[in-house]
């Protein structure tokens, strides 16, 4: 069988030489044009714009207080200030125990004076939970405390309520911490024992809150950086999980005449929770010490000026400038820093927090020894690139040339065997591209990449046990089988081997599945189109899915198939020319992919953990995950009725062969793009979107490297991606429908009648295909998944 494939393709090895030497020619002509054409530069702006959002209650303002978020609410405990006069003047240091709360109703913002602490605290760990606010450490006038403790707002009676939590080990001030997962991780910090800065790691597990007495501090390894106070630490995923990540601080060394000095540092440093491991991070563009940072998007840290040892105090420190307001980013991916824009006063020793998708900075100490009490609100700018008319219309022409498929294939409709079958003269090698097109979705063009750029090249070989395992099984098993039944669906047997109840479940379990499945497979590419390209995710699905409608209602499978094709040259296309663009603005081209792809582990096939490994999958279980590929190629109607239509078995084993043989050098595509994307970033890390979505970064890259017309084209690949899958999905449930529920409960109609009632069920099916994107964006349906689950 393989020989006859082989041979069968050497026939057309010199239509494949000119084609290729034409794609060649016309690559050579758009590359200048490609690689110069697009906006390769971001005009420096602000990344965020900020405005004062309200005063807090102390008219001095606070330093160093407990800062979180519970029930929507904004919660402020304790501080330090200067009340009568300032540091310079001698004044004294007041510390603080009130708890104040700041609610928005109606748009205005509404404080409460929620209560007090048990004693006045400042310089602690605030980390902010679901359950709560949990307050850690912290010290008073020199007394440090052991204190750990959650701070919950009720809404409705306007009340604070405390919950004692397990006491740290020894007392610490000046620490930093965060939450990854349900744990919660303090490292760094002074203690009270010597005085001295610490590097003690340890963690405390909040699911255990309400199910354990002996809940209790765990010790951790040590932090390896020099021991310091005032670190900035939060959490965020680098494209393999969730981690600790901690920057700066401040530290002690011996100057050579004896006397302690400061050091501020910048270097980076991440934890892994899972592998109880340490590795150091790119350094800082600049120290950073008792700072306020936190995480942007799902790879992105950002740092808000602060402190940085250069600015010192001048002879008159009434006259000192303020604290550094430059904002730093961070990409945990690319492990790369920039500078993007400022924040007019860079309040200090506080916390920001991501409220109702703001960045909230409140209170908290704007030079040395003086506060401020305003809370400071700041909104990211999302730079988009409208789509343009010239993309719009090269979008438009595509979706026309796919109706005209369907009129141009609607002459020969005349049966349901047409409609579904095709009359069984679909070519092989046709037949073999729609399966492979059926089998991808726009969310593999995006997700494949994107997965590459943020992770390595983990599934790789499950995504080919279909070479391997799908098509030999396919070939030599299921397709003798299912054309010897000289069936229509791959459920009719079931009736013949049990009965028509059994069928009819195992149809209707493929049709659901297929519902829920082009519910994501439409929805998610609509949410990334419109995020990077401005179009209206409603029109993204209505696009998609009325132009599916039509060409499929009025051509049947043969129009699906011969579109399939088209589609499939379309996305590979569009990905050859990103790689082949990117390849063209990186200084070593293709060399220089490879050469940092593996030198960053971006190549990486499988991870040698054990098999009961949690943090990555091992290397067994990616193997046994290559079985689940070849379910699709013995049971999916999809795929099925692709063996159908052609002339005999034969023709259609070389179809499932072609498939097999296509689908190495478009996965092999699909992961170099997600590495060269990954190697073009960390080379302009400039150019990445602050806050956007790892899976947007395909098409944010079409949308402002590429130029009008060459990106409307790319984006029309990602239509095709969805459509091919769309497509196949509205034509074989109609299949299934009208032969597994229609013709056995609605016997005696002519051909004539099952093909008029075919079109009807399948304009009706489709329209409750193209509702479930739809439902999913109305009832936000992704979003509570990723709040929930992510």
């Amino acid at each position: 069988m393989m020989n006859e494939v082989f041979k069968s393709a050497k026939k057309n090895v010199k239509q494949a030489s000119c084609l290729l030497t034409s794609w060649k020619l016309v690559l050579l002509f758009l590359i200048p044009f490609i690689a110069h054409g697009g906006n390769m530069k971001r005009k420096e702006n602000s990344l965020i714009s900020w405005s004062e959002l309200a005063e807090i209650p102390d008219s001095i303002g606070l330093g160093g207080p407990f800062v979180g978020l519970h029930n929507n609410a904004l919660i402020i405990a304790g501080g330090t200030n200067f009340p009568e006069e300032p540091p310079w003047k001698n004044g004294r240091k007041a510390w603080h125990k009130a708890i104040y709360v700041l609610e928005q109703v109606d748009g205005k913002c509404v404080w409460h004076k929620a209560g007090d602490l048990e004693e006045a605290l400042a310089y602690g760990v605030s980390i902010s939970t679901d359950q709560g606010l949990v307050c850690i450490g912290g010290c008073s006038d020199g007394h440090y405390s052991t204190d750990v403790f959650m701070l919950q707002w009720d809404g409705v009676s306007k009340k604070i309520q405390k919950k004692e939590l397990p006491a740290l080990p020894h007392p610490c001030g000046y620490a930093a911490g965060a939450q990854v997962g349900h744990t919660v991780f303090v490292t760094c910090g002074r203690s009270a024992d010597n005085g001295k800065p610490g590097n003690e790691l340890w963690s405390l597990d909040l699911s255990a809150l309400n199910i354990s007495d002996n809940l209790q501090w765990q010790k951790l390894l040590d932090f390896p950086g020099q021991a310091r106070i005032n670190p900035l630490a939060t959490a965020q995923s680098d494209g393999f999980g969730e981690h600790l990540y901690i920057f700066g601080g401040l530290g002690e060394r011996i100057a050579d005449n004896g006397d302690k000095e400061k050091v501020f540092f910048k270097d980076g440093w991440r934890y892994t929770p899972a592998k109880n491991e340490w590795k150091e991070l790119a350094s800082l563009p600049r120290p950073v010490r008792s700072s306020t940072c936190l995480p942007l998007g799902q790879s992105q840290i950002l740092i808000f000026g602060g402190p940085d040892g250069t600015r010192s105090v001048p002879d008159h420190p009434a006259e000192h400038p303020g604290f550094l307001g430059d904002i730093l980013v961070y990409h945990t991916i690319t492990d790369t820093w920039i500078k993007q824009g400022e924040i007019p006063v860079c309040p200090a020793v506080t916390s920001a927090v991501m409220w109702d998708g703001r960045i909230v900075i409140p209170s908290g100490e704007i030079r040395p020894g003086v506060r401020t009490p305003l809370v400071w609100q700041g909104v990211i700018k999302s730079p988009k690139r409208g789509f343009g008319l010239l993309n719009y219309s090269v979008l438009a022409t595509y979706l026309i040339l796919l109706v005209a498929m369907g009129f141009y294939f609607a002459g020969r409709e005349k049966s349901t065997a047409d409609f579904f079958l095709a009359g069984r003269r679909i070519p092989w090698w046709a037949a073999g591209l729609s399966i492979y097109g059926t089998q991808l979705s726009a969310i593999t063009f995006m997700a494949t990449p994107a997965r590459c750029f943020s992770s390595d090249w983990l599934y790789f070989l499950p995504s080919r046990a279909v070479l391997f395992m799908g098509a030999p099984l396919a070939a030599f098993v299921f397709i003798p089988f299912f054309r010897r039944l000289n069936v229509n669906t791959a459920y009719e047997y079931l009736e013949k081997r049990f009965n028509s109840y059994v069928r009819m479940l195992a149809s209707a379990t493929f049709v659901i599945f297929q519902v829920a499945r082009m519910g994501v497979v439409v929805f998610l590419p609509s949410i990334a189109l419109s995020t990077v390209t401005g179009m209206n995710i409603y029109m993204c699905i209505l696009a998609m899915g009325i132009f599916c409608i039509i060409y499929t209602t009025l051509g049947g499978i043969e129009a699906v198939i011969w579109s399939d094709v088209v589609q499939v040259i379309v996305l590979l296309g569009g990905a050859l020319i990103c790689f082949l663009v990117i390849a063209h603005s990186i200084d070593g081209g293709v060399a220089e992919i490879f050469r940092t792809g593996i030198a960053d582990s971006k190549f990486r096939m499988a991870h040698m953990n054990p098999a009961w490994s949690l943090s990555t999958p091992s290397l067994l279980v990616i193997l046994l995950a290559g079985f689940a590929y070849t379910i699709p190629y013995t049971s999916d109607q999809t795929v099925i009725q692709r063996y159908l239509t052609v002339k005999d078995e034969k023709a259609a084993c070389r179809s499932v062969w072609g498939n097999a043989l296509i689908s190495i050098p478009g996965a092999l595509l699909f992961y170099c793009l997600g590495t060269a994307l990954y190697v073009f970033y960390k080379n302009q890390p400039a150019l990445l979107d602050p806050g956007m979505a790892t899976d947007s970064i395909v098409p944010w890259f079409v949308m402002n490297q590429l130029p009008n017309g060459v990106s409307g084209l790319i984006v029309a690949g990602i239509f095709a991606a969805a459509m091919s899958s769309l497509d196949s999905s509205m034509n074989s449930t109609s299949t299934a429908i009208i032969n597994d529920f229609l013709r056995p409960l609605k016997k005696g109609l002519s051909e004539m009648g099952y093909a008029l009632d075919s079109s009807w069920c399948h304009i009706w099916w489709s329209t409750l295909l193209l509702a479930a994107p739809n439902a999913f964006n109305h009832l936000r349906v992704w979003d509570r998944f990723t709040n929930n689950c992510l």
